[in-house]
């Protein structure tokens, strides 16, 4: 019969499954730009403050490295967001709503064309920038692995 963890084994026990789960599961090649290309397509959708929520929830469901699912997400941090925002809702606009008001109204946050560009233009933008920083993540992944085993 195995002991009764005590008070102070029970959470270095916890700390050191946490700590496996969040760095060193799921971290293949293929995995790791898998969940990196997840994370960045979630980071540049526009449902800030639930982004690495997302992004934790689809990693977990698809069995992918949740920390580098969340880390991608912060693409969108506040030096990148305005550019991203802006080309997102640049590109939204351009690829829909055909009846957008021409003297430019839609670019106000308060107005709800805005949101349906941004949201249709970060899905699009999402799908390029999630596959090229998932495509150099498994590139810079497989040579650093092979580095490792030589």
């Amino acid at each position: 019969m195995t002991p009764m963890p005590t008070l102070s084994t029970a959470p270095r026990g916890r700390m050191q499954r946490l700590k496996e789960v969040l760095f060193h599961q799921h971290v293949d090649p293929g995995r790791l730009a898998i969940a990196v290309g997840l994370g960045v397509f979630v980071g540049l959708t526009p449902f800030y403050g639930f982004q690495a929520i997302i992004a934790a929830a689809l990693a977990g469901l698809l069995r992918l490295n949740i920390t580098a699912a969340i880390l991608a997400t912060q693409i969108s941090n506040p030096l990148f967001a305005p550019f991203l925002i802006t080309a997102s809702a640049w590109i939204g606009n351009r690829l829909g709503a055909p009846s957008l008001p021409a003297d430019g109204t839609w670019w106000d946050p308060r107005h709800p064309r805005f949101y349906e560009s941004w949201l249709r233009g970060g899905l699009i933008l999402g799908v390029f920038a999630g596959t090229l920083c998932g495509l150099i993540t498994w590139a810079i992944a497989a040579r650093v692995r092979r580095r490792h085993r030589a």
